[in-house]
């Protein structure tokens, strides 16, 4: 029977244990995080509004999250809410905590100074949602999306304790029932704006990816390339890709139905793909992109603002291809200090802290597979 088994890396033909790498995800990684910055450029360059758009990243970001979370914890749920701390928490808390410095040694150069506070920081330290003036954003603006991942593993690491086996399940069940609740009634507009909002049904659509990715295969027949579920895979991908930047251009309501499911069905043709037809992407580039996605989504609004502020003077009123050129450069420029960041800083930290605090179990955890979406 045609199960789908991830690819494993080069440790399989020396006898070592396989790494079960997911190379496909990682490289939708590299594509979420890089719309998200196309998107902050081109609005920070004023280019055309048809041109304005990659917010759809997140929804991406959103089901990868839903499916590697019931894909770690079904081949290894322990330590499950200590690993998620040390994947996300010590670079966050780093760069919270300069940017707060920042904005007290020089606000003029730190865009979300206003407010920021002792209250502020530790709102945004420990993810606690918190409106401060006309904003509902922790101090590190993209760290609204880390408030809501720590939602999901709060409630997933509380289904994990009550069935392993049905943990998703259940974890669907309370996002569902949170988000019906604060829609009919809620006495905070910041539990709405969170919690009540349909991107957190997102985590939804991304455990039902899991158990697509688990139950097809059973259904199918024996994989071929070019067989009717082959074009399926590539035809739906395609079209939900292609989909994505004119639904979110010309959605204003429905985000999750709208602009989630078709992040989902990319990311289950591109997992169906890898696990039947072993269409993966190999580039190493790629795959340290999608390893230093994290650092990029966090990093890149003030790379771009602190460029564009730099530059902002010598090509104003430039034309057309010349502000392309720019959205390029800064994008490079943003990939290029997120990489370092992840070689030089998260990864010896994550090491560190996994050697310090976590116990030693199955060899199948990896960097890759361990990133938040």
């Amino acid at each position: 029977m045609n199960r789908p088994a991830p690819i494993v890396d080069e440790q399989a033909a020396s006898g070592r244990p396989p790494n079960p790498l997911i190379r496909n995800v990682q490289l939708l990684r590299a594509f979420a995080a890089l719309s998200v910055v196309f998107l902050h450029t081109t609005d920070e360059l004023r280019l055309p509004a048809f041109l304005q758009f990659g917010f759809f990243g997140v929804d991406i970001f959103f089901a990868i999250s839903g499916f590697i979370i019931c894909y770690i914890t079904s081949i290894d749920p322990g330590q499950f809410f200590a690993k998620r701390v040390i994947r996300i928490v010590p670079f966050y808390w780093t760069a919270t905590i300069l940017l707060f410095a920042l904005a007290h040694a020089a606000p003029s150069l730190v865009h979300s100074a206003q407010g920021a506070d002792l209250r502020t920081l530790l709102t945004s330290l420990f993810f606690i949602p918190y409106q401060r003036g006309d904003q509902m954003q922790p101090l590190l603006l993209p760290g609204w999306t880390l408030n809501l991942e720590m939602y999901f593993y709060v409630i997933f690491w509380g289904a994990l304790s009550l069935s392993r086996k049905f943990a998703p399940l259940i974890a669907a069940a309370f996002i569902a029932t949170i988000y019906a609740a604060l829609n009919i009634w809620t006495p905070y507009r910041v539990l709405m704006t969170y919690y009540g909002n349909s991107v957190a049904l997102e985590f939804i659509w991304g455990m039902g990816v899991f158990y697509l990715y688990k139950s097809l295969p059973r259904l199918l027949p024996p994989a071929r390339r070019g067989d009717t579920p082959f074009v399926i895979f590539c035809g739906a991908g395609a079209l939900a890709l292609v989909a994505l930047p004119y639904l979110e251009l010309h959605t204003t309501f429905g985000r999750a139905i709208f602009l989630g499911l078709p992040a989902a069905a990319v990311v289950l043709c591109a997992l169906m793909l890898e696990a039947r037809y072993r269409i993966v992407s190999r580039s190493a580039f790629a795959l340290l992109l999608g390893e230093a996605s994290y650092a990029l989504y966090l990093l890149h609004p003030y790379v771009v603002f602190g460029l564009n502020r730099t530059f902002m003077r010598a090509f104003a009123n430039s034309p057309f291809p010349i502000t392309a050129l720019l959205v390029v450069v800064y994008m490079v420029a943003a990939s290029a200090i997120a990489i370092a960041v992840f070689l030089y800083f998260e990864r010896p930290v994550m090491a560190f802290l996994r050697r310090r605090f976590l116990h030693r179990g199955p060899a199948i955890a990896s960097v890759a597979v361990e990133q938040p979406g």
